[in-house]
């Protein structure tokens, strides 16, 4: 009650003192007179310890931070809006479309567009499970926030189809001993149009060595495409 009426709890041993003024109500009850008086009801209609409200407000915080960063990745400017369909086309490959190839597709396209270089990447899973825990990794989401770079909370993981292949102009797969088997029996057709790199899943490294591998090796893209499309920049 005290919480919501604003009060300082440094100023409670100086209304505590009905001992001494014994015209004042004790404390308890001098608070509960006043919310009754200013809500009209005799309790708040939910409790929350200092930790719970602590988790709320950093809740709250982190929402507020997500939209801001939402807001910006949206914030395309109209020149490059126009030029969206005619971007050539990264594809970026790994086992279930929320680690690694997410990271690789969110941090290429952002650099690119600083770069400004005709290009634009998406990605997909290549064996999604029945069902995933997120719709993007932690690891990805800390990555990216220490990176100050905004994403798309909503976006959830995508199998890969013949018509994405398709689509694309270059396709990478994160690992060749983890992702060349599934292709070559998923996607024959397309299978000798794949580039390999050599990004560990969580099973064989930790994230906190294979996300800087995985960012250099997209920062080193994007500087041949760069160098490759110099009347771009």
């Amino acid at each position: 009650m005290a919480r919501e009426l604003g009060m300082n709890p440094k100023s409670f041993s100086k209304l505590d003192n009905h001992r001494q003024e014994p015209w004042k109500a004790p404390l308890p009850e001098f608070i509960e007179s006043l919310y009754l008086k200013r809500f009209g009801k005799s309790k708040p209609d939910i409790v929350l310890t200092i930790e719970q409200l602590a988790k709320q407000l950093a809740a709250k915080k982190q929402e507020k931070r997500e939209a801001k960063l939402q807001r910006k990745s949206e914030a395309v400017p109209k020149e490059d809006a126009l030029r969206v369909e005619s971007k050539n086309q990264i594809l970026f490959l790994c086992t279930w479309n929320y680690y690694r190839s997410r990271f690789a597709e969110i941090y290429f396209n952002w650099e690119a567009a600083a770069a400004k270089i005709d290009w634009r990447a998406d990605s997909r899973g290549l064996a999604l499970p029945e069902s995933i825990p997120n719709t993007l990794s932690k690891y990805t989401m800390d990555y990216l926030a220490r990176l100050a770079i905004p994403y798309d909370t909503l976006r959830k993981p995508m199998d890969a189809t013949e018509d994405d292949f398709a689509k694309a102009d270059r396709v990478i797969a994160i690992k060749r001993a983890e992702h060349h088997p599934i292709i070559q029996k998923r996607f024959e057709t397309f299978a000798d149009r794949v580039e390999y790199w050599d990004i560990h899943d969580i099973d064989a490294s930790t994230p906190e060595e294979q996300l800087p591998l995985l960012h250099a090796q997209v920062r080193s893209l994007i500087t041949d495409l760069a160098y490759a499309c110099p009347n771009e920049t």
